[in-house]
């Protein structure tokens, strides 16, 4: 998935517009998403949600989202933390829902977001990398009261975190740290920085309807590789498989001082598809390394006065290379000089 910094995600939203699909239409599709995240986390009916609102993009999101959590039976209170337009179509259709408004008094905050369930972070998205200040910054300091309260309500972010700079991951250092942070369309690049990346909470992208080849510009050159990315390009195994289908790797590993280098890698190995993995280490090394793992061959080779293996054990090595189609060392140099130019096989 494509991972775009706060200026390039503008420029998507503005081809999305001219692909035909509006910015309105994409603020709808982000808050209904938002919403059934929210209502999938602390559901809905009787719950009291408190929505933090902007005066921008993500602010209406956050109306939306307001909007959808009342229809579905919560409690809905919205502070508008900064000046909205003045003709503001979301306000108004969640004020027509039942949403309630509260005026944005420090104490009333600290109070309302004190008793709340849920408490959602719509005040400041991708367009917004200054300092905290203003009334944005009081709003954040009862905020970070709140989450001390016993009852400690959930904070969601939609989309970046307040405070988090949507391109270096900076955090302003009034900032309050998010359980879940649920992105719009695509990745922010500095959900990918520390400390923007352990500030976020859990992090999940949100399909908005943005129509597809917008973020092949080539200015984008940040993707990030998930489990589904990955799953897919693995290869397929027949269902009458079995260990000598893929493969025997070989693995050189371990001194008397660092047993556990043997037993990660070989670990490794084993977990990374090889259909056999022959561990060969120092014998000071193995029974250390086999009482622990059961699924490596166990290839003990002698050592030197260090713990090391011995120059002498490349000939074991030697004599049957055709046996490994793959090997792994932990110790190059030594593996290079004794026999690699002899293995004629893949090395790692």
């Amino acid at each position: 998935m494509k991972v775009v910094t706060g200026a390039q995600m503008v420029a998507i939203e503005q081809a999305s517009e001219k692909a035909g699909v509006s910015t309105d239409v994409l603020m709808e599709n982000a808050g209904l998403a938002f919403a059934e995240c929210a209502r999938d986390i602390v559901g809905a009916a009787g719950v009291r949600i408190v929505v933090l609102v902007g005066p921008g993009n993500n602010g209406s999101d956050g109306l939306v989202a307001a909007r959808h959590l009342r229809r579905w039976g919560a409690e809905v209170i919205c502070f508008l933390v900064a000046g909205r337009p003045a003709v503001d179509p979301k306000l108004d259709s969640a004020i027509e829902y039942g949403v309630q408004f509260v005026d944005c008094v420090p104490e009333t905050v600290k109070t309302m977001l004190g008793s709340s369930d849920l408490i959602i972070d719509a005040i400041l998205g991708t367009g917004r990398s200054r300092p905290l200040e203003g009334n944005v910054l009081e709003i954040m300091l009862s905020l970070a009261a709140a989450r001390k309260e016993p009852t400690h309500p959930k904070l969601l972010a939609l989309d970046l975190p307040t405070g988090l700079d949507a391109d270096t991951g900076h955090v302003d250092h009034n900032a309050v740290p998010c359980d879940y942070t649920f992105v719009l369309g695509y990745h922010k690049l500095g959900l990918f920085k520390f400390p923007g990346t352990e500030h976020a909470g859990a992090i999940r992208v949100l399909d908005i309807g943005i129509p597809d080849g917008l973020n092949e510009d080539k200015a984008i050159q940040v993707e990030a590789l998930d489990a589904s990315w990955v799953a897919c390009r693995l290869p397929v195994r027949q269902l009458d498989s079995h260990k000598g289908t893929f493969g025997h790797a070989l693995v050189i590993a371990g001194s008397r001082n660092y047993v556990g280098a043997a037993y990660l890698a070989s670990q490794a190995c084993v977990r990374s598809g090889a259909g056999l993995t022959t561990l060969a280490s120092p014998e000071s090394v193995y029974p250390i390394v086999a009482a622990k793992s059961t699924e490596p061959i166990n290839l003990p080779l002698s050592e030197d006065a260090e713990g090391m293996v011995e120059s002498g054990s490349t000939q074991i090595i030697r004599e049957g290379p055709r046996r490994y189609t793959q090997s792994s060392s932990g110790m190059w140099a030594w593996f290079v000089r004794g026999y690699g130019s002899l293995l004629g096989r893949p090395a790692v």
